[in-house]
């Protein structure tokens, strides 16, 4: 597959096609180098790169789910090295929140016969639990032929392969065997989520990165994962709660009376209003209760 060509300066060379003899300035394109998209995302903004491109390429951005052209706006600088080579880099910034939208870097060559295309995605925080099964989904913008699937893992600095698939070879190399896997099945569709087997809380919470790879496009998935302790004896329940507060009321007699709290009522000779916050009553009974109107028959 063709790639930007590269500058030649120079030089009597038979070009691919066609000979080409006593030429200043000769352009050979080159079949065996493909051009390099980068794509990366900070706090606000998305940028994207490319060099050593030649003659000057075109740019392009867009997200998926689409948004308006007006409301997607880029600074785009393109520079010349002393060989003559581009290299081009494009910003934009972030619209809404940064899970709301893939973005997607697109490099076209002058003659816009080749394109390379480079996306980038943030996914919403996902929160599991300890000791239970996780799907950590991944699915590909577009239909890919013989590509490339790579898992990695970021718990501080440094990045830590999982794993990676080869569509020519239908081959896994699993550096997590027995603890993250894929669904084979689902892979050639272009679904790349990540299973992860009984995750433990610390080892397992961080940031996890998907990546296909096709001849001329790459594509990042990015998913902070929170998994969390499973808590004691499976399910928490929490109960309502009674507090009962018991209050003393004093009488003008010498004997003691419990008010039982559903009724508040106690056998005497007459009944009592007792207000909660005095506890004071007339009747000849000394009175516990609580409730806030108690009734002394005394």
């Amino acid at each position: 597959m063709s790639a930007f060509p590269t500058l030649l300066k120079n030089e009597n060379i038979s070009a691919r096609g066609c000979s080409v003899g006593n030429a200043q300035r000769v352009l050979k394109y080159s079949r065996d180098k493909t051009a390099s998209v980068k794509i990366e995302m900070t706090e606000e903004v998305v940028s994207c790169s490319s060099q050593n491109i030649y003659p000057s390429p075109e740019m392009v951005w867009s997200t998926d789910p689409p948004s308006a052209p007006e409301t997607l706006q880029n600074f785009t600088v393109k520079t010349l090295d002393s060989k003559g080579l581009y290299t081009v880099e494009s910003t934009v910034r972030i619209l809404g929140n940064v899970s709301d939208h893939g973005y997607f870097c697109s490099v076209i060559s002058a003659d816009k016969a080749q394109e390379w295309t480079a996306s980038l995605r943030q996914q919403e925080e996902l929160i599991g639990e300890a000791s239970r099964e996780l799907s950590i989904p991944c699915i590909a913008p577009q239909n890919l032929q013989n590509f490339t699937l790579i898992w990695t893992f970021t718990r501080t600095n440094e990045p830590t392969l999982i794993l990676s698939y080869d569509s020519r070879t239908g081959r896994t190399t699993n550096y997590w065997e027995g603890r993250a896997g894929l669904e084979q099945h689902w892979v050639l569709m272009g679904n790349g989520s990540l299973l992860l087997n009984y995750p433990e809380s610390q080892e397992n919470t961080g940031t996890y990165t998907c990546t296909f790879s096709g001849l001329q496009s790459r594509h990042v998935v990015q998913t902070q994962v929170n998994i969390t302790e499973t808590p004691i004896g499976g399910t928490q329940i929490t109960l309502p709660r009674t507090i009962h507060t018991w209050t003393t009321c004093y009488t003008r007699g010498g004997r003691n009376t419990t008010i039982p709290p559903s009724t508040g009522h106690a056998t005497g000779g007459h009944n009592t209003t007792i207000p909660s916050s005095t506890g004071h009553a007339t009747g000849g009974h000394n009175t516990t209760t609580q409730s806030s109107t108690g009734h002394v028959r005394g």
